[in-house]
């Protein structure tokens, strides 16, 4: 008869039990197993079920993982967008051509022109107003490649488990 010896919830020992009655000598929890289940030590026991151990990831698997967290994180903090002037300010590809070529218009005609906060608050903007945002969001949008390019660097440099699991891509981004 095989027994599997169980402790804090993992599989410890397997053994071969003399009897039904026999128990384990250090208080281990005991579950019978036929001759044929391939139960290993580190295989966990809920108490109702043996279940083998997650597949350890490799290295290339835990880069890609940190890599796609390093770029959903960029994603987020474009889609904060930039604070200017107390407000908070998105735009996407085809605003931020928008609001260059609505600068451009303030600029040639002199005119303030109105404009719609990531909240869709209107304001009315001067052609300097509208440049200076430009500015902010073409700062703002570098900012944040920078920290995705540091990150991703870091990614690729790691050598262990624990430099993959150091890489803390959540902080340090514009904001």
């Amino acid at each position: 008869m095989k027994a599997v010896l169980i402790e804090s919830g993992k599989v410890v020992n397997v053994a071969a039990a003399p009897d039904e009655t026999w128990q384990p000598p250090g208080g281990e929890t005991r579950v019978d197993v036929s001759q044929s289940h391939s139960v290993a030590v580190g295989w966990t026991w809920d108490g109702a079920e043996l279940r083998p151990p997650a597949p350890s990831l490799t290295m290339a698997e835990r880069r890609a993982d940190a890599a796609e967290a390093v770029n959903n994180a960029y994603v987020a903090c474009l889609r904060r967008g930039v604070t200017w002037n107390g407000t908070r300010w998105t735009a996407t590809d085809a605003g931020r051509d928008t609001l260059v070529e609505l600068h451009e218009v303030a600029k040639q005609d002199g005119v303030s022109v109105t404009v719609l906060d990531a909240n869709s608050a209107a304001h009315t903007l001067s052609e300097a107003d509208l440049a200076s945002l430009r500015d902010a969001g073409r700062t703002y949008r570098r900012r944040a490649r920078e920290r995705r390019l540091s990150l991703l660097q870091a990614v690729e440099a790691a050598a262990s488990t624990s430099d993959v699991e150091a890489i803390d891509e959540t902080s340090g981004w514009p904001g």
